[in-house]
Order: structure tokens, then C-alpha cells, then sequence
């Protein structure tokens, strides 16, 4: 069997391991799904030296359903079956940022690359591997955000300056008489 190329690196057409890419659509009726696996198929027959080695799917009906899908393709992806986890885009993969950094988090631990079949993420380029670490520091932002005092999550405004002195009458009040 051979070696798996580092996906961290673009694919070298002399090296004559292919890259093994896997796919995760989800969604909640069969024919989104069937059009997600057209794409993703597609695209990876566009690419010399990728290899399909896996396809995984969740069909969600609602938020509550798991998603052994996603599970299993992160347990894959830990065990070193594929180099690559191709998705129609990313928000197929979650929509929400603390579960995208955690996602992001195990495939970098497991050296896997993150593509979509749009080119809006590769986590190979360095571009892509910013883009994930924004994510994360995004995600973590927003755990923390509710222990934060209410100002800096957007609550009540201070304000910035003093109100002007004419706008207000001896006793501080503000004066509701016309200007002259």
C-alpha cells in the first residue's frame, strides 16, 4: 500500500502516491444530498492525484439528530484513512463557530486538510491554515463572550462625552425650551 502524501503541500504529479480524499455531505432531503455527492465527485475527478477513499453522510431532519456522519469521519481522519475531507461548502459542516473550531482542531491534529468544493477553504494553503486560525479565535471569543461585562458585549452604551451645558437648564435636567 502506499505512503500518504503530507497534505500540507500541494499535490506533486511525479509522486506516485495518490491523494485520498474523502466527502461529508449533509442535509435534510436525498436529492440535496445526491446533489452534493454529484459536485463533490466531480470535482475530485478534476483533480490529478486525487483518489476517492471514503463518503460520509448525515440526513438531518432537525438540529436534534446526531450527526454519525461527521463522527465517524473525524474517528477516520484520526486513524489516518484519508489525506483530505472535501465539503460542497462550509456551511455544510456546521454553522456554528465553536463546533467549527473544534472540527478544524481535529483534523489539524490528525494532519488532515480541510477543502471545499467552492475554493472558499484549503486549509493546505497558508491562507487557509489564517483563515481556520481566525475561525478558532473567533470561537473562542464567543464562548467567552458571555462573561464579559455587559459593555463590551454590546449592552447598554456609556456615553461618551458630557452632555453640552446649554442643552441643559440650572438644575441639570434637560431643558425642553426652544433656542432663541
Amino acid at each position: 500500500m502506499a505512503q500518504p502524501t503530507n497534505p500540507h503541500r500541494p499535490h506533486d504529479t511525479r509522486d506516485p502516491a495518490p491523494i485520498r480524499v474523502s466527502t461529508y455531505v449533509h442535509g435534510r432531503h436525498d436529492d440535496a444530498i445526491t446533489r452534493q455527492q454529484d459536485t463533490l465527485l466531480a470535482w475530485i475527478a478534476d483533480q490529478p492525484g486525487y483518489q476517492l477513499s471514503g463518503q460520509y453522510v448525515d440526513m438531518r431532519p432537525n438540529q436534534q439528530t446526531p450527526r454519525f456522519g461527521l463522527r465517524r469521519a473525524l474517528v477516520d481522519a484520526r486513524t489516518g484513512r484519508y489525506d483530505v475531507l472535501l465539503v460542497h461548502d462550509l456551511s455544510r459542516l456546521t454553522r456554528r463557530m465553536p463546533e467549527l473550531a473544534r472540527i478544524l482542531h481535529a483534523l489539524d491534529r490528525a494532519r488532515v486538510v480541510l477543502r471545499s468544493a467552492d475554493d472558499t477553504v484549503d486549509t493546505s494553503s497558508p491562507v487557509g491554515r489564517l483563515f481556520a486560525r481566525m475561525v478558532v479565535a473567533f470561537a473562542d471569543f464567543d464562548i467567552a463572550a458571555p462573561r464579559l461585562p455587559s459593555s463590551a458585549r454590546g449592552g447598554r452604551r456609556r456615553p461618551t462625552r458630557e452632555p453640552r451645558s446649554r442643552d441643559r437648564d440650572r438644575s441639570g435636567r434637560r431643558s425642553t425650551a426652544e433656542p432663541e
